[in-house]
């Protein structure tokens, strides 16, 4: 009888061995498993979620993208439920491995970025709510949640209301103890801690690291990415940098691991006491070696291999290349090291001359010479010999492009690609199995015979052993409406249209106070662009709303529904507030100082009423009680609607003492000062988010600084021009304008200007007037020729009271990254332009997106636009900044209003960047001032004025 309860007991017992318990299968992040595949592995289901993840951070401008581990649904498994948490709509999912089907969900109060972790039978996972939390894994219930960050405190990011210190970590657990990090900007505060695996008890808490930011390399830590460890140290990973290393008992910093050159990424993995880490280096994938107990840098991971991804076992490496999977002996490869980096140097000097003598070739448009063809010659002599040297070393390789992730099971090598999950013999790399997907597979997991692969749609794939058949298809139903159709319903339809028809907001954050079933939210949602944020201070409430939109595709994108106060969320961010209850009840209890506090100025509007009665439910309120609550607000007097029911508004005017910069140095005087009495130290952050690297110029270019004015922030990209809304970062509006573009305002100036007529940009010969509110062309204004009678560009740019003023400068030989077109004609069969293009770009960029990544690392965008001075890097260099600027030979002023020119005045020499605009007169130099002259410290402009040199 003991015997058989003790086996009992011992079969129901969960082996902590089995599954894949947490992101590429432990602590080390090793992605290797003794699990066997089975040989006869077929298709068996494919999960498809409604939203496609979405990650945290922006695509990045010029390099591979080093922190975006977050843009697919990374699954762990174990006991026959897989699971994975969701970016958009804050869901865990937990789904029966054999099936596909649905066990259960579970809300966290924010994005779910990384793939949670398993330990005996709970789940453990972070959001960017800022709490870590603890579930059953039979049926998510809560066990336990903590936050790291010392408030509730919220705040808009990326278009989200989260935490102002989200887990943007995954949650790691060894031996019983939690592992995590929160908070990603340091001066913010950054909290790393340890916790007790049952009961969530802190075991430490490092809570200092953010203050040593200024001590620190790139200004500190932002913790990003899957937590690693060793026996010893925590391996914390700080974004598009190299990880941050902590003491694994105490919490104690030891050092943060430096790069060493442009390289970093959230990418790790530790193997034989190295950690291994980075994604990308200046645009080439890049695996960095490290010592675990030094943090000394070893050099880089089979260097001439350019890794994507990469596992380890024994003797062998194999890693992802761009051109498919090399099997490495590590006991060869040091032989042949030494030879391979005196290639690499050998090439490095090639390419330098081959890209030197490219540009300058296209910027002629004639064709390479002898030189250049012996140098791309040599090139490809170079790359032959250290391909032949690599095959030395290597045990076997799979051809295969496009290959994104790697995982090795006990004898099996499996990898995932553009549309392609394979399956190879790890001992001599035979594929065996091959399996078609939908997107790119972006992670692997294998668990109990099951294989999953998940890709950047969010969808999750399985394969198991059997007989080969379909895969089944399991995918939610957008449900058009999750209410019934009766008088409430019609009632919340009608409310919803009378609050956006008389407030006119369409677009922004609206806050639903005492949000009920979540239906006005998502009446408003329906009826308009606004993101939605319901509030309830009934757990019951939001747990409903919840349950009832999370198949309506709306809930995640558009709208939340949360058990939050009104205290803590961020100031000035709601362009409308209303109230649910207040439909039925004509009363409100909320702080009116605090919906003061978060009601966004310039504009934003309290509207709260009831529509005509439809139903028994609804009562006409007491307007005098509303009218002088709304008055305890503080915003303008309250105006009381009697159409179509009973309702009163409010709105908020500008705040008192807020500035504007509506010229690259603040005003037309230049004085690179703000007139804003209101921000001051110490600074926090308000929101962040959009536009991201893409669209903007890359900044050695040193571009147009943003415009603000009106509660409206104006920024320049690449031929585009955005506007987005300064207090809680809603895009308003942009508008793709060819030719918008200006570089080097160093030497320049800029081509913006700002007033309350609108927004000013200079292209070309022509000056656009756009509307601040909707971007539209509201003017043009035509250049006066310049002094020799011919067309010139549009220079300097100010505005002043009616008046716009100018500049004539001489026209640009080209425009801004005009070498892209011709590069890539060569793709395009453009026999114009082939004689002219370099094979050299050719051969290194094969389609567009490479090419303009490599013209923009090379500074060939932007660096043959002119005569541009070299850029010093801000080293002060003995030569006066009048030698490096860029000039004109007239200066203008035009009637804003009839774009009539009202004067024009000629110089020699009108320096972009020294013309000031003062109450009566307009200064600049119009002639270069010399070293001698700076070196006097001259700084009168009555003293330069009697040389000759200001006007």
């Amino acid at each position: 009888i003991l015997f058989s309860i003790f086996l009992l007991f011992a079969c129901n017992a969960e082996n902590e061995k089995e599954g894949w318990r947490t992101y590429r299968h432990d602590g080390f992040r090793s992605a290797i498993t003794d699990e066997i595949l089975p040989e006869n592995l077929s298709p068996k289901w494919v999960f498809k979620p409604i939203h496609p993840p979405v990650a945290a951070w922006y695509k990045p401008g010029e390099e591979l993208p080093r922190m975006h581990v977050d843009n697919t649904n990374n699954v762990v498994s174990a006991n026959g439920i897989t699971y994975f948490g969701s970016s958009v709509d804050n869901k865990l999912y937990a789904l029966n491995s054999s099936t596909g089907i649905e066990e259960w969900t579970f809300f966290a109060e924010g994005p779910i970025r990384f793939a949670p972790s398993i330990w005996k039978n709970r789940i453990y996972f972070g959001s960017d709510d800022g709490y870590v939390y603890c579930l059953y894994a039979e049926n998510g219930s809560l066990e336990w949640k903590y936050r790291a960050g010392p408030s509730d405190k919220k705040v808009l990011g990326n278009g989200k209301m989260v935490s102002l210190w989200p887990v943007r970590t995954s949650v790691l657990v060894v031996d019983g103890v939690v592992y995590l990090s929160a908070g990603i900007f340091p001066y913010e505060g950054i909290y790393i801690c340890a916790l007790d695996g049952e009961n969530g008890n802190v075991v430490w808490k490092n809570d200092t690291i953010g203050d040593k930011a200024h001590e620190m390399q790139f200004g500190g830590i932002s913790p990003f990415g899957y937590i690693l460890t060793s026996e010893d140290h925590l391996y914390i990973p700080s974004g598009r940098s190299m990880p941050a290393v902590f003491d694994k008992k105490t919490g104690k910093f030891l050092y943060a691991l430096s790069p060493g050159s442009k390289a970093g990424g959230t990418w790790a993995l530790i193997n034989e006491g190295n950690l291994i880490a980075g994604v990308d280096r200046s645009g080439t994938p890049t695996k960095i070696v490290y010592d675990i107990e030094s943090g000394q840098r070893k050099g880089d991971a089979f260097v001439s291999f350019n890794g994507i991804d990469m596992v380890a076992r024994g003797n062998i490496s194999y890693v992802v290349t761009k051109d498919g999977i090399h099997a490495i002996d590590r006991a060869k490869y040091p032989q042949i090291e030494n030879r391979i980096d005196s290639l690499l140097t050998e090439i490095k000097k090639t390419n330098s001359l081959i890209r030197k003598t490219a540009q300058s070739n296209i910027e002629k448009t004639k064709s390479y010479n002898k030189d250049f063809n012996q140098l791309i010659e040599k090139n490809k002599l170079q790359k032959d010999q250290i391909d032949s040297i690599k095959k030395s070393a290597t045990k076997w390789q799979y051809k295969e492009t496009a290959l994104n992730t790697i995982i090795l099971a006990k004898d099996k090598v499996i990898a995932g690609g553009k549309g392609v999950v394979i399956v190879l013999d790890s001992e001599n790399g035979m594929e065996l199995n091959r399996f078609n997907i939908e997107g790119r597979t972006l992670g692997l997991a294998l668990a109990e015979g099951h294989l999953f692969a998940n890709n950047e749609k969010g969808h999750i794939y399985c394969f198991e052993g059997g007989e080969n058949s379909s895969m089944n298809e399991i995918k939610s139903e957008i449900v058009q409406s999750p209410y019934e159709n009766n008088e409430l319903s019609e009632l919340y339809k009608t409310a919803a249209k009378q609050i956006i028809a008389e407030t006119g907001v369409h677009k922004g954050y609206c806050l639903v106070l005492n949000s009920a079933n979540g239906q006005l939210a998502y009446e408003l949602a329906k009826q308009s662009e606004l993101k939605i944020i319901g509030i309830s201070p009934d757990e019951d409430n939001v747990k409903k709303a919840r349950e009832k939109l999370a198949n309506t595709g709306l809930y995640g994108t558009r709208i939340t529904i949360e058990n939050w106060a009104v205290e803590s969320l961020p100031d000035y961010f709601a362009n409308l507030i209303v109230s649910d209850d207040f439909l039925f009840t004509g009363e409100t209890k909320s702080n009116a100082k605090e919906i003061y506090r978060v009601l966004k100025p310039l504009g934003g509007m309290v509207f709260l009423g009831q529509p005509e009665a439809k139903n028994k439910k609804s009562d006409l309120f007491d307007k005098v009680a509303l009218v002088e609550w709304m008055q305890e607000i503080g915003t303008e007097k309250p105006e009381v609607i009697d159409r179509k029911g009973l309702w009163v508004k409010t709105k908020r005017g500008a705040l008192e003492g807020a500035g504007s910069w509506t010229h690259q140095y603040a005003d037309p005087t230049n004085t690179v000062c703000s007139d804003d009495t209101l921000v001051n130290y110490p600074f926090g952050v308000l929101w962040y988010g959009e536009p991201g690297p893409e669209k903007m110029v890359e900044r050695h270019a040193r571009a147009a600084s943003p415009l603000a004015k009106n509660g409206r922030l104006f920024i320049q990209g690449e031929n585009v021009v955005m506007a987005y809304d300064s207090y809680n970062g809603i895009k308003l509006w942009e508008r793709k304008i060819q030719g918008a573009t200006r570089v080097r305002s160093d030497v320049d100036g800029s081509n913006l200007a700002l007033s309350d007529r609108g927004l000013f940009v200079a292209i070309g010969e022509n000056c656009l007037l756009l509307d601040a509110a909707t971007g539209k062309t509201l003017h043009t204004y035509k250049i006066p020729t310049s002094k020799n009678g011919k067309k010139g560009r549009w220079g300097y740019i100010a505005c002043s009271g009616n008046l716009l003023y100018g500049s004539v400068a001489k026209p640009f030989k080209n425009k801004y990254n005009h070498l892209l077109p011709i590069v890539t004609s060569v793709n395009k069969d453009d026999q114009e332009n082939s004689g002219g293009i370099p094979s050299y770009f050719d051969s290194q960029c094969s389609f567009e997106e490479a090419a303009e990544s490599e013209l923009q690392r090379s500074g060939a965008k932007w660096h043959f636009i002119a005569d541009y001075p070299a850029w010093d890097g801000g080293i002060v260099t003995q030569e006066p900044a009048t030698e490096k600027t860029m000039f004109s030979d007239v200066i203008f002023a035009m009637d804003i209003k009839s774009g009539k020119t009202k004067w024009a005045q000629r110089g020699k020499k009108i320096a972009h960047i020294t013309i000031s605009i003062g109450d009566e007169n307009i200064y600049f130099a119009d002639k270069a001032v010399t070293s001698a002259q700076k070196k006097q410290g001259i700084k009168d402009r009555r003293k330069l004025a009697k040389m000759g040199i200001w006007k």
